[in-house]
């Protein structure tokens, strides 16, 4: 093997390394705009919101969903989750979340 094999190889590692951190957060980031609700765009006071997924979720994501809001409950489905009071900055960081497919207002739009 040649020394630009061998580097060709580590620089392709890493890429790929990079790829698998930061892929889901990019995706998450780039898909943002279409998983927030237009009325919670631009908010400026706390909000009481409803968190879509796809599946129903575990206590780890439970938890990391009270990073961003205080856990209301689930209204009957299963794969929603319901915030209190969140912050207008984290309602924004919460559409931004690649395991996340919806972030509506409670309330309703």
């Amino acid at each position: 093997m040649t020394r630009r094999m061998a580097l060709s190889r580590i620089i392709f590692g890493i890429l790929l390394l990079a790829l698998l951190y930061g892929g889901p957060h990019l995706y998450g980031r780039a898909t943002a705009a279409d998983k927030l609700a237009g009325c919670l765009v631009g908010t400026t006071s706390p909000q009481n919101v409803v968190v879509q997924l796809s599946y129903v979720p575990g206590p780890t994501q439970l938890e990391d969903l009270q990073r961003y809001g205080r856990y209301g409950g689930s209204h009957g489905n299963l794969q929603t989750v319901v915030l209190l009071d969140v912050p207008p900055q984290n309602v924004t960081l919460l559409s931004q979340l690649y395991w996340v497919d919806r972030v509506d207002a409670e309330n309703g739009c």
